[in-house]
């Protein structure tokens, strides 16, 4: 009887002992437990997008656009030596700063037109910043006009003279035309959408040299870059941006 006991007893902790450290039929205890399943899509850094004025100052005035061209990668270029060039809050917009000295800058985008450019440039005042600002195309394409045969600081008025209408001058750029020349917007006509972006040379009346000027624009006015040649400057009209060797 007592030997029965003795082993029910010990079945018993063997029943016990197996329950505790036995594994399940199948189980391995060497695989990892799995992992719920993630609804988040993967991104790659590649796929992150960047924004070029991450880390400029004035960021929260300067417009940006979705149908925007982007230059990438981004470019550094010179601003038109000699020229007042306004830095817009866009195309067309408000003047946020006029640079009246010749400026290194970096192009990120142009305007669905071309005929604006987003850039970044030192802060004059400090050069720890970065600003940003539209800036018009005449102040980074095809500058070799102010420059070459022309004229310059020190060309002169060697053509016959433009008879233009009142309240226009004889200007000269890649070739001569009539226009209004201007300091600000304020001297353009803004019912007409006119704005004071506009380069280029100043034909006096007799013998003398052509000076710098700036004259009104609007979406019809000549433009130091109205043939588009594939001669540029720093820069590059819109339509060849893409071509191979761009």
């Amino acid at each position: 009887m007592l030997i029965h006991k003795s082993t029910i007893l010990l079945a018993a902790v063997a029943v016990a002992l197996c329950a505790v450290g036995c594994e399940k039929e199948g189980e391995n205890p060497s695989a990892p437990a799995p992992k719920p399943a993630s609804s988040a899509p993967t991104v790659t850094a590649a796929e992150i997008p960047v924004d070029p004025l991450a880390n400029v100052e004035n960021k929260a005035q300067v417009k940006q656009y979705p149908d925007e061209t982007k230059i990438t990668p981004s470019k550094q270029a010179q601003l038109i030596d000699g020229f007042t060039v306004d830095m817009r809050e866009s195309p067309r917009g408000d003047v946020l700063t006029t640079s009246m000295v010749t400026q290194t800058v970096t192009e990120v985008a142009r305007d669905t037109h071309g005929d604006y450019y987003l850039v970044t440039y030192a802060d004059p005042k400090n050069a720890g910043k970065q600003l940003a600002g539209w800036v018009y195309k005449d102040a980074l394409e095809n500058t070799a006009w102010s420059t070459g045969a022309t004229g310059g600081p020190s060309g002169t008025a060697s053509s016959a003279k433009l008879v233009c209408g009142h309240g226009e001058a004889h200007l000269r750029t890649t070739k001569d035309f009539c226009a209004k020349t201007c300091k600000d917007d304020t001297n353009c006509d803004k019912r007409a959408g006119e704005i004071c972006d506009g380069l280029g040379f100043l034909v006096p009346e007799g013998p003398g040299k052509v000076t710098n000027t700036n004259f009104c624009i609007s979406s019809s006015s000549p433009t130091a870059n109205t043939d588009h040649s594939s001669q540029h400057g720093s820069s590059v009209p819109l339509e060849q941006m893409n071509k191979p060797g761009k």
